[in-house]
């Protein structure tokens, strides 16, 4: 039987968190996709780079499957626009 592998964290407005994808089980140049939910009232922007405006929006209160290859490092980058105590979670899909 396979471990899910689930990253949950709380968000703070305009301040950037970081989802580690090895940690996660998932290795550097290797595609992946990822179910991301968005537990807060405003939108999220999420990306394999830490630059807005080459991130993707997911609004308020949706999930998204986000799919990509990290070219350089091993991080998801994920911006909030609200604080809130359920915030946002990452799921590992393969």
């Amino acid at each position: 039987m396979e471990k899910i592998s689930i990253q949950r964290k709380a968000t703070i407005a305009d301040t950037e968190l970081q989802f580690d994808l090895v940690a996660m089980g998932l290795n550097y140049m290797v595609p992946g996709s990822y179910l991301i939910k968005n537990f807060t009232d405003g939108d999220i922007y999420v990306g394999f780079v830490s630059d807005r405006e080459k991130m993707s929006l997911i609004p308020a209160e949706t999930a998204q499957v986000f799919s990509g290859t990290m070219l350089e490092g091993n991080i998801l980058y994920i911006l909030p626009t609200e604080t809130s105590d359920k915030g946002v979670e990452v799921q590992c899909l393969r």
